[in-house]
């Protein structure tokens, strides 16, 4: 995202209470899959347990799960984020780099509905990692699983 991009984006956030992006990118799958269209809304006040968020890191815009989350002082919280499929990418920000929280999903024109709560959510993810290590070993075939 350039820095023009980056701003409009953010006037976006301010003056209509949301904007829709579209993913680059695979660390979020299977909940948020590459070309989908994001409603990321403003107005994040406190983080919540498997809440998705975006923040910025330089001008790139990144919507990540909230994992774990410690209150500093009145109104700011030390939180931990990480990718659906990428749990090593893991990222400690202040919660005022938060820019807003995902309200919704569109996926080739329709709304993708989030089935779980947030928390619930944390605990479905285990099914993600095992699809993707199932890609990997039906991509690799099982000559690499061959015991000697």
């Amino acid at each position: 995202m350039t820095e023009n991009q980056k701003d409009m984006f953010l006037r976006a956030l301010t003056e209509f209470g949301s904007c829709n992006v579209r993913v680059i990118g695979s660390s979020m799958w299977p909940f948020i899959c590459n070309d989908d269209i994001l409603c990321i809304k403003s107005g994040f006040k406190k983080p919540q347990l498997g809440m998705v968020v975006a923040f910025f890191n330089s001008n790139q815009l990144i919507v990540h799960r909230i994992l774990c989350y410690k209150k500093i002082i009145d109104g700011v919280w030390r939180i931990t984020l990480w990718g659906d499929s990428s749990p090593h990418s893991q990222s400690k920000i202040l919660s005022d780099h938060i820019v807003g929280s995902l309200s919704h999903v569109q996926r080739k024109g329709k709304i993708i509905k989030m089935w779980f709560s947030p928390p619930i959510q944390i605990l479905v993810l285990p099914l993600g990692f095992l699809l993707q290590l199932i890609l990997i070993i039906l991509k690799r075939g099982s000559k690499s699983f061959k015991i000697n």
